[in-house]
């Protein structure tokens, strides 16, 4: 593969003022730690890793973990030093500029999987948020959630509630037992119970999807509540959850995309091997 020229690395510094930020301090400092270039551009543990992984072209680690820039890098630094973007360490977020995005943004959460996990009073306020939104709506509509799955409609109202933070309760505890013993991860307790309640969104949209149809009838919802297209509409569920659950632990746990799916995939395991034990039962539309 050829090697991006040196035009193509500005442009694409120049495009992302933050990782532009990383390059420019460590050029000023010539090698520097983690936790001062943590500090000096005033990041999150899981935002920098996230850039520094993406500067791996340009960004190196030395013999003593010091962040150092590679040959490119001092290029591109070189390229970039005469270079002023506004507010390069607190760019605005840009808007959205066509449906796709609008639809990324609300639907895969662009760019809250970075941001919620790493934060202590967002994780709490949005995984309590969460359940308790989930918990009632599920109560509400009798319908039991089985961890990424919808099992049936016609649940007791306490038994539905119940089950709905049970799912969130085994989706954490796999993530947490997982990311401690295999990949020996750094513990962030509220980032994982946040990527856990993330990843049930997708659940409680349908459930809430299903409480809409019910109150105002509609023949293409209806159609995604019955047979066949009840079982497609719950393949959707899944992949959109492992989506979100995958990206959130990215996030909270500095992990690699490949190892926060591997967790994502143990967790579907799991959810099937339920479902083994505790079939899915078509509903009825009513």
């Amino acid at each position: 593969m050829s090697q991006p020229s040196k035009d193509e690395v500005v442009a694409r510094l120049t495009s992302k003022p933050k990782r532009m930020a990383v390059v420019r301090l460590i050029g000023e400092k010539g090698e520097i730690s983690f936790k001062e270039l943590k500090a000096r551009l005033d990041m999150g543990v899981g935002t920098l890793y996230y850039h520094l992984d993406a500067l791996r072209d340009l960004v190196t680690q030395n013999e003593t973990k010091q962040y150092v820039l590679t040959d490119a890098g001092k290029s591109a630094y070189e390229s970039i030093k005469g270079i002023e973007v506004a507010s390069a360490k607190f760019a605005p977020r840009k808007l959205p500029s066509s449906v796709l995005e609008v639809l990324s943004q609300v639907f895969l959460l662009e760019p809250e999987l970075e941001i919620i996990p790493q934060d202590r009073g967002l994780s709490l306020t949005f995984s309590l948020g969460i359940l308790f939104t989930g918990t009632i709506l599920s109560g509400f509509t009798r319908i039991e959630p089985a961890i990424f799955f919808l099992r049936t409609r016609n649940a007791l109202p306490i038994f539905a509630m119940y089950n709905l933070l049970a799912s969130w309760a085994v989706i954490f505890g796999t993530v947490l037992l997982l990311s401690t013993f295999l990949w020996k991860a750094r513990r962030n307790i509220m980032g994982l119970a946040a990527a856990s309640a993330i990843s049930l969104i997708p659940v409680i949209f349908a459930i809430l999807l299903d409480s809409f149809r019910r109150t105002f009838p509609d023949a293409v919802l209806n159609s995604l509540f019955g047979f066949p297209y009840f079982l497609g509409f719950q393949v959707v569920l899944v992949l959109w959850a492992g989506y979100l659950l995958t990206f959130s632990l990215r996030s909270a746990l500095n992990l690699t995309v490949e190892k926060a799916l591997v967790e994502t995939l143990v967790v579907v395991l799991i959810n099937f091997a339920y479902l083994w034990a505790n079939p899915l039962v078509i509903p009825t539309l009513g």
